[in-house]
């Protein structure tokens, strides 16, 4: 089977690059946590309201998390990155 036209390398296995996560970022999600009031003509009523909310709030707990990740992997290259330019200035 031959592959399709136009799909080089790295068209075909690039991962996408996540932006970089910024501690004014994590913020904003942490404060979204709390909704603001919703008019009560406009909220599902029971169950539903229950699944609605805890959606949004899954979510943001999931983004939340995977900033606090790549916020500390970040940390964690810095620190790395530091140390062994440090070890390296001492060899010479």
């Amino acid at each position: 089977m031959k592959a399709p036209r136009g799909l080089g390398f790295n068209e075909r296995a690039a991962p996408k690059a996540q932006p970089a996560a910024t501690k004014a970022e994590l913020m904003a999600r942490l404060n979204a946590r709390q909704t603001p009031k919703i008019e009560r003509v406009l909220e599902p009523a029971g169950h539903s309201r229950n699944v609605v909310k805890s959606a949004y709030a899954a979510e943001n707990e999931r983004q939340i998390a995977n900033i606090r990740e790549r916020l500390l992997d970040a940390r964690m290259r810095l620190r790395t990155g530091f140390a062994k330019s440090k070890d390296m200035d001492r060899g010479r």
